[in-house]
């Protein structure tokens, strides 16, 4: 289906149906899906917001968060951190608020804010930054069934290393190395296990 969507020819058969019913939802969603895989975020986002004033019922909130994204990495990508700030903060907001209704949500909430905490590093709030580490950390902490997100989980310790040794705060920069050194050998312990 990935290749499908992203070939020339589809945009082309998309943009066309579009001509002849030009409110039709559904072909908003998927010029929209089309638009994103040929790294056209803005685009993206202007059909995925047709297709859902169209059609709420098309609301996809795993797309959306993907248009989302791709703009705030290439806003940083391209040094606008202001630009990229405000897509991040409007992407929580909107996320915190879903979650209630979908728990999975949190996952791509705690991207959202380890992407905050890098933007701020990246302007030079140190701890504007570390505030929001520490929060992903918490929404990634325990939410599916008790268990862990460990891969991001260690991430954010990772990034939290690197700040709290910025700061000189040597006795918090070493408890969050322990906590992603351990949580390594826990990843390592079972990439073994699942190979034996």
């Amino acid at each position: 289906m990935k290749e499908l969507v992203s070939s020339p020819r589809t945009l082309d058969e998309l943009r066309q149906s579009l001509e002849i019913l030009p409110d039709l939802g559904i072909a908003h969603l998927y010029l929209s899906k089309c638009l994103l895989s040929q790294n056209a975020p803005h685009d993206a986002r202007k059909s995925y917001n047709k297709a859902i004033s169209l059609n709420p019922e098309l609301k996809d909130l795993f797309h959306w968060f993907n248009i989302e994204e791709t703009l705030w990495t290439l806003y940083i990508k391209n040094n606008k951190f202001d630009e990229a700030g405000t897509v991040c903060e409007k992407a929580v907001s909107i996320l915190e608020r879903e979650e209630i209704g979908n728990p999975l949500l949190f996952y791509y909430t705690c991207r959202a804010l380890m992407a905050k905490g890098d933007l701020h590093n990246r302007k030079g709030e140190t701890d504007r930054s570390i505030s929001a580490y520490k929060k992903a950390l918490m929404k990634v902490k325990g939410k599916i069934e008790g268990k862990t997100d460990k891969s991001n989980c260690k991430k954010i310790h990772q990034a939290l290393v690197a700040l709290y040794r910025e700061k000189g705060e040597n006795e918090k920069a070493r408890h969050h190395e322990n906590e992603a050194l351990a949580l390594e050998a826990d990843e390592k312990f079972f990439r073994t296990f699942r190979q034996k």
